[in-house]
């Protein structure tokens, strides 16, 4: 949350330690954060898009971004603190996105996708930040590799643009 609604190329990172253990603050107007530098080498955290299984299908960028944001909007009536998590998945050869405020009925939205695909999830997604990568997509196309396993990550491409979207 340091960076939330803030450019995160507006923090300054700070380094200190004596005795091999150092210290990691990073500094925006208003807050701090400090934590040790993790031992040993960093995880490997980044996911090759290769080296994901699941189901892939190719929808329209911009199709899958009001899907998106049509899935967030709070219903009228309803006060939310909190986003209902977004279900995605493949159905009669159609991209289903869904979610479900609490005490309504599910919000469903049906994309067509450009080659035939096999049914197969759904899984748990944050939309929000689906959406968010979808904004940074130039490409008229997204393929998206719908995992076999929910606890899987699902991969996002679209020319040269790659990224990785943790499950739920």
């Amino acid at each position: 949350r340091l960076f939330s609604g803030a450019d995160p190329g507006d923090a300054i990172l700070d380094v200190s330690g004596e005795c091999g253990s150092r210290l990691l603050t990073l500094r925006r107007p208003g807050i701090a954060v400090t934590m040790p530098e993790p031992p040993g080498p960093f995880p490997q955290w980044r996911v090759p898009l290769a080296k994901l299984s699941g189901t892939e299908v190719t929808v329209e960028a911009s199709a899958l971004l009001e899907a998106t944001h049509r899935v967030m909007s709070v219903p009228a009536g309803l006060e939310c603190e909190h986003r209902p998590p977004t279900w995605l998945g493949v159905r009669d050869g159609r991209l289903i996105v869904e979610a479900t405020w609490r005490g309504t009925s599910p919000v469903r939205v049906e994309l067509p996708v450009s080659q035939p695909a096999h049914d197969c999830g759904p899984i748990q997604v944050d939309a929000w930040r689906l959406g968010s990568l979808l904004v940074a997509l130039e490409e008229r196309d997204v393929t998206l590799t719908i995992p076999d396993k929910d606890s899987s990550p699902c991969g996002l491409k679209g020319g040269s643009y790659q990224a990785v979207l943790k499950p739920l």
